[in-house]
């Protein structure tokens, strides 16, 4: 990571004048790869998971894309197994009417339960208030 300072961190100029010469190199005997020019603050957008990643692989996916790939997905029953589908499918599913909330569903590594008991998607089947 520090041979990409450069991209995780932000020079602030002419901030060298306030540092006695001993505490940044300033050597002219120095080649000037060596020598310091500026003090540098950390940039902290570069921290960020998604930057942060491709700091750290360039050739990382972007994280919406990551995250798609390793999104929990379920297994659903409506007259035969289907799936697996990610979360946000069924969530889509559920506002459209089409996964009821009681459509059996199964989290991989999880248990067969229905749609309005999983904790992410039980408030989409919440009742509507009754009208005046």
């Amino acid at each position: 990571m520090l041979a990409r300072i450069e991209d995780w961190t932000r020079p602030v100029p002419g901030s060298l004048g306030d540092l006695p010469p001993e505490e940044a190199n300033r050597d002219t005997a120095d080649p000037p790869v060596f020598r310091a020019v500026d003090k540098r603050a950390v940039d902290t957008a570069a921290f960020a998971t998604d930057a942060l990643l491709r700091l750290v692989d360039p050739a990382a996916p972007a994280l919406s894309a990551l995250t798609e790939a390793t999104a929990m997905r379920f297994y659903l029953y409506r007259d035969a197994v289907q799936g697996p589908y990610p979360l946000s499918a069924l969530a889509g599913m559920a506002r459209s009417g089409s996964l009821r909330a009681d459509t059996p569903i199964h989290p991989l590594g999880g248990a067969w339960m229905q749609a309005s008991g999983h904790p992410d998607l039980a408030p989409l089947f919440t009742p509507a208030p009754p009208d005046f």
